[in-house]
């Protein structure tokens, strides 16, 4: 099994989009912050995909 680390700079970044994103469309914003975490599952049971 495979474990995705977080860097800071990577969840900064994810933020600074998803307020970028709110400040037209709160909920389009907290759907891509979404994708990028269920992206990040995806690499933890399918590390090779």
């Amino acid at each position: 099994m495979v474990e995705v680390n977080w860097t800071v700079d990577a969840l900064t970044d994810i933020d600074g989009i998803a307020t970028f994103i709110a400040r037209d469309s709160p909920r389009s914003a907290q759907d891509m912050v979404d994708r990028f975490f269920d992206a990040a599952d995806l690499l933890v049971d399918h590390p090779l995909r």
